[in-house]
């Protein structure tokens, strides 16, 4: 038995179908020495040893041939969940993920139980994992990487096929997630890939924002700060969604993008100024206006009130919203309400 025990431990082709039999055989020949009393023989300890050793093995063996089946099975319908990825109407099946950490649970820490310490065996037959160079081992790592790679390049040409890029995420994340392969060359060209695409998306998004700024000025006939300043939020919350997704922050479509906001940023202080600027023209025009209606000199406070108004809006904009104090409008627009006293 005691052959059979270390050759149990260091077999790397067995399966559970035969280790159930051996299981049989040792449980059967163990049985009489039992109920004879001979259990605490030299020889009937090595043999229950071998036993449980054979047990131990059996079901980390019936385990990982159950999941290569799964997996399989899971596998076989790659179409069928690659659809459902793109619709967003399933997760990615749990018998395709994290494979690598069942193989963890199953393959003895260290590689080779052989080589184990036995001297509290209680604890290391309920402990022990199959060695690493198990077939099963290869097979589900086999079947793991096959797959791995099979959904980086499902992803790869669902991205260049123009998918959603959300959808793409979610097939990728599942490549990903087989054997914790992230860094799997496919993945990486098609994260590489998708960051191009989110970045050109906000960039396009950004243009897009930048024209209906655009046509709201050019149709209204006063300044439009409010436009420019959604505008440019809108923007940076289209970059700041891009690079969650994963575009690099860095990507020159998306520095012309945040170029974008920028400008509509610098140009709502401008429209803001330039509002200033036209409540102080339209200040003196409507004191022209009492003037001309007055026989003889016009009183003065009506114009220091205007004044004193075009001074008030000049300091709103300045700490409410950011205009610089020595922002050229709005020291024009200054100077003009100055002309009222």
């Amino acid at each position: 038995d005691e052959p059979l025990f270390y050759q149990t431990l260091g077999d790397v082709a067995d399966t559970e179908a035969e280790l159930r039999r051996t299981e049989k055989m040792l449980a059967q020949a163990h049985q009489p020495v039992h109920e004879y009393g001979g259990s605490r023989h030299a020889t009937a300890v090595v043999s229950a040893r071998t036993l449980a050793v054979v047990r131990r093995k059996a079901e980390l063996l019936q385990a990982c041939e159950a999941r290569f089946a799964a997996f399989e099975d899971a596998q076989a319908r790659r179409d069928e969940i690659l659809l459902q990825l793109k619709n967003d109407t399933a997760p990615a099946p749990e018998e395709l993920l994290r494979l690598n950490v069942f193989l963890r649970g199953q393959v003895h820490k260290g590689g080779n139980p052989l080589e184990a310490n036995k001297s509290d065996f209680g604890a290391f037959v309920s402990s022990f994992g199959i060695p690493e160079g198990h077939k099963i081992v290869k097979k589900l790592t086999d079947i793991g990487s096959q797959a791995t790679d099979w959904w980086s390049q499902a992803a790869l040409r669902e991205a260049a096929a123009g998918t959603d890029t959300a959808a793409v995420s979610r097939m990728l994340d599942l490549a990903a997630d087989i054997l914790g392969s992230k860094d799997h060359v496919a993945i990486v060209q098609c994260r590489e890939m998708l960051g191009n695409i989110l970045a050109g998306n906000a960039l396009r998004s950004a243009q897009n924002i930048q024209a209906k700024d655009a046509f709201n000025v050019e149709r209204n006939t006063k300044p439009q700060p409010e436009s420019a300043r959604k505008a440019a939020e809108a923007i940076n919350l289209e970059i700041k969604t891009a690079v969650a997704m994963g575009a690099p922050t860095k990507h020159e479509s998306l520095q012309q993008a945040k170029a974008i906001a920028t400008k509509l940023e610098a140009a709502e202080k401008d429209r803001l100024a330039e509002c200033v600027l036209v409540f102080a023209n339209e200040a003196v025009a409507k004191d022209e206006a009492k003037a001309a209606k007055c026989d003889g000199v016009p009183p003065v406070g009506p114009a220091s009130e205007a004044a004193d108004a075009v001074e008030r809006e000049a300091n709103i904009v300045v700490k409410d919203r950011g205009v610089p104090e020595n922002h050229p409008t709005l020291k024009e627009a200054l100077a003009i309400g100055k002309s009222l006293r």
